[in-house]
């Protein structure tokens, strides 16, 4: 220590000012008061400065920049220096510049337009959100929000999530006022009563529905709207809505009678109404005579309406309401009048059931040949056929002339084999010799099977099937004439033409029975 020296405050390198930073001297103390300036680079409001007499600062309140963002303070203009903050030592006198961000950003103002307020009231868009805002959605008591407009009249345009925004922005709310909803209600088939309600504003819902509806056949569920949602009393109706009512069908359990015929068809499927019958195992064989065949199941012994085929296919949708039904096998005779017939000929009489178990029959039908012989005669004089005794009637009692030569159906087969019989006695054999020749050793399509036809087997066979040609019967009439219907009238089955045997006028068919 130098005697009568002043004593001087040494200061670190780094804090050495010189006289321009603001550097005082007084009765041996040094006072160092470096000045910071804030400039707001392109910001709001005048420069500030601030003394830093502890080396260090308070910042001021951060500038503001329109559209941009404060990002700090900087030693240089252009942001290249070093940030500035609070703990920042000062050396000496600087400006700090205020740096912003690199992209501006723009406010979008949402006003409600009269709706409540909205969150968020504002929405910034920003060049990491390509300067696209996402609008909030609004309410406003008794009202639709329809749009964001960018005036508040809904002249302007509509503002939606996908306008770019490249200013300041206040956009408004557009509002419809919520008119009365109409739902409509369905019926899908049915029938119901109303058929539509009115939702008016403030109500949300239709708090009743209608009586449930009805529809023959099937039960009522539930209402749905096209999109298959279930619409119920208190579900929202906000716009026009059409419902549809929803059905399940009545259902029939199936029970089958075989009405005498053969087999088992025990299943009892359920039917569905207006839906085709549901697949059966057929089961059913025969009737109670070879002769039927199965037609179907039917809702009646006789008659009615069909269900299933003679497959045991679906014949048509089921149509009756009731829990239960018996349906019942049908059976017709595998042959009818007109139809061919195993030979290849023309069925032209088929017996009842009755009639054939009355007189012993073991056949029902008689079928016509397909074949039609030249002309050629029933017999000659000299066959030894005739017999002295003739008989002119048709009655109940069947009229012969030679053993077994009778009239009625059924009795051709006998009189052929007497007439064959005769005629063998005489050496009459040949088929060309006489008609009952002809007809007993023909043979169509493998049939050998055939005869002549008595008068009442040739009468009703052109009384069902017809014929243009007078052919002979094996019923004799008198010693010299053999009996047949005529052809030629109107009346021709009433009337009885006698023809000599050895008429050379006429043809042969012969028939079959089986």
């Amino acid at each position: 220590v130098i005697e009568g020296a002043v004593p001087v405050t040494l200061l670190p390198p780094e804090l050495l000012f010189d006289p321009s930073d603001g550097v005082s001297y007084g009765d041996g103390i040094t006072t160092v008061n470096p000045v910071v300036t804030f400039n707001a680079n392109g910001g709001a409001g005048d420069d500030v400065e601030a003394t830093a007499p502890d080396y260090t600062v308070t910042l001021p309140e951060e500038p503001t920049r329109a559209n941009y963002t404060f990002v700090e303070w900087n030693t240089k203009d252009d942001g290249a220096g070093d940030t500035f903050t609070e703990t920042t030592k000062v050396t000496k006198s600087i400006t700090v510049y205020a740096r912003w961000s690199d992209h501006p950003f723009y406010t979008v103002f949402f006003n409600s337009n009269g709706g409540s307020d909205v969150s968020p009231a504002t929405a910034s868009a920003t060049y990491e959100s390509d300067y696209k805002v996402t609008p909030p959605t609004p309410t406003r008591e008794g009202h639709t929000f329809v749009e964001w407009n960018t005036k508040d009249d809904g002249t302007g345009d509509e503002f939606t999530a996908s306008t770019p925004v490249s200013a300041d922005l206040t956009v408004y709310a557009q509002w419809a006022l919520i008119p009365p909803f109409t739902v409509t209600f369905d019926a899908n088939g049915g029938s119901v009563s109303p058929t539509s309600a009115t939702v008016t504003y403030p109500a949300t819902t239709v708090v009743n529905l209608p009586t449930a509806p009805t529809r023959t056949g099937y039960n009522f569920t539930i209402w749905q709207d096209g999109n298959g949602t279930v619409f119920e009393a208190d579900t929202s109706v906000t716009a026009n809505i059409t419902v549809y009512a929803q059905w399940t069908p009545k259902q029939t359990t199936i029970t089958f009678n075989l009405n005498g015929g053969g087999g088992s068809q025990v299943e009892t499927p359920t039917a569905n109404y207006g839906a085709a019958m549901p697949a059966i195992t057929l089961g059913v064989t025969t009737g109670t005579d070879p002769y039927y065949s199965f037609t179907g199941s039917f809702d009646a012994t006789s008659g009615g309406t069909q269900y299933y085929t003679a497959t045991g296919a679906s014949a048509r949708v089921w149509n009756k309401t009731t829990g239960s039904q018996i349906l019942y096998a049908q059976w017709k005779m595998h042959y009818a009048i007109g139809d061919t017939g195993p030979a290849g000929g023309t069925i032209c009489y088929v017996a009842t059931t009755a009639e054939k178990a009355s007189k012993g029959w073991d056949w029902f039908y008689l079928e016509s040949s397909p074949q039609l012989s030249a002309i050629m005669a029933w017999g000659t004089k000299d066959s030894g056929v005739i017999n002295a005794t003739g008989n002119n009637t048709l009655n109940a009692t069947p009229a012969k002339n030679i053993t077994g030569n009778y009239l009625a159906i059924g009795t051709g087969p006998g009189n052929t084999a007497a007439i064959v019989a005769a005629h063998a006695a005489a050496g009459l054999t040949s088929p060309t010799s006489s008609a009952a020749n002809y007809c007993d050793a023909l043979v169509v399509n493998g049939y050998s099977d055939w005869f002549l036809p008595s008068y009442a087997e040739v009468k009703v066979k052109i009384e069902n099937i017809g014929d243009i040609y007078r052919v002979w019967s094996s019923t004799q009439q008198g010693p010299d004439y053999a009996r047949l219907p005529r052809i030629d009238s109107p009346t021709y089955y009433n009337e009885v033409l006698n023809l000599p045997f050895n008429n050379d006028n006429v043809k042969t068919r012969a028939m079959r029975r089986f």
